[in-house]
């Protein structure tokens, strides 16, 4: 099992929408803000998660908070990182990815 983090409820319901409303697989996570990344580990113990997918934006916020978490994975020991943002790069984020491709 795994667990996405998303850095805000626009990428999460973005994610969802290309999915046709479909739910993810796995848990996840809306971080609101990439400063409630020290309060996730709670939340990575004891749930056998094996990956962590993270969404964050392709600015130095959502890299520093990407690697962030990649450290939290590692401590954790158990918890592969898997960054997603190559799906929608070259766009700030999820949410402007799939607002690019509704244009089109």
């Amino acid at each position: 099992p795994g667990i996405n983090f998303f850095e805000g409820m626009m990428d999460y319901l973005s994610i969802l929408t290309r999915r046709n409303g479909q739910p993810l697989k796995n848990d996840s996570i809306v971080l609101n803000s990439v400063a409630c990344i020290p309060h996730v580990m709670p939340y990575l113990t004891d749930y056998g998660y094996t990956f962590g997918y993270t969404w964050m934006d392709n600015d130095q916020a959502g890299k520093k908070a990407d690697r962030s978490l990649s450290h939290i994975f590692k401590a954790n020991e158990t918890i592969a990182h898997c960054p997603m943002n190559r799906i929608y790069q070259p766009h700030k984020d999820v949410n402007a990815w799939h607002m690019h491709r509704l244009e089109r």
